[in-house]
């Protein structure tokens, strides 16, 4: 009879809600896929079909997230950056990159692993896609929603995660969701710092992270 896999992410998936944000563990943090060198090779192959976004590290919290490239812009290619990402002063992301085949891969292979604990709860897993950010030191990603149910799950270094609870209307009224899933309008998702002290706020580092529903 063969062995089950552990899951790669790890979390108390008895007690899992998944409208709830939730700290998570995972065993990727020395997966080769994840080093430096590989990320660089991978931007290269993005960067072509555009599939990265960067802005400069100037931009903060209140930050307008969809135009954050425009009004904060690193000039310098994906591959540069990375390359010299301690010193670059840039947040960068790689966009969708299971459309790379080999990250498809890597990608399938984490849900997989959490798909029977995931659908225990919340059954119909659909759509699959994954995000790779790499930040300078002291860097901030603005306030923003998103519309998938994602893990975060930290790599290397460490940061600190602010994530609100996605029924939380003192922080984005229901009005801005609705907004947002008709037209991807983030117009009315507007930081106020009275907002940090409703957050969940977690301090990572390598094998750490947090599960963050739908519009957290």
């Amino acid at each position: 009879m063969s062995q089950i896999s552990p899951p790669l992410i790890q979390l108390d998936w008895q007690n899992f809600q998944p409208w709830k944000v939730a700290a998570v563990h995972h065993s990727l943090s020395d997966n080769p896929l994840l080093q430096l060198d590989q990320l660089v090779e991978l931007s290269k192959r993005l960067e072509e079909r555009g599939r990265i976004r960067t802005h400069a590290s100037s931009a903060t919290a209140e930050t307008p997230f969809n135009e954050a490239p425009a009004i904060h812009p690193n000039s310098t290619s994906a591959a540069d950056t990375l390359k010299r990402i301690r010193d670059a002063k840039a947040w960068l992301s790689l966009l969708n990159v299971q459309t790379d085949a080999t990250y498809r891969q890597l990608v399938d292979e984490v849900l997989d692993s959490v798909r029977p604990l995931v659908e225990a709860k919340d059954p119909n897993m659909s759509y699959r896609g994954g995000w790779i950010f790499v930040t300078s030191p002291n860097t901030v990603t603005p306030f923003h929603i998103d519309k998938e149910h994602n893990f975060i799950l930290q790599i290397q270094g460490r940061k600190t995660i602010y994530v609100w609870e996605p029924d939380d209307e003192a922080v984005v009224s229901q009005q801005a969701r609705d907004s947002f899933h008709a037209r991807h309008d983030r117009d009315q998702i507007v930081w106020k710092e009275e907002f940090r002290k409703r957050a969940h706020r977690f301090e990572v580092g390598p094998g750490d992270g947090a599960y963050m529903p739908s519009t957290a």
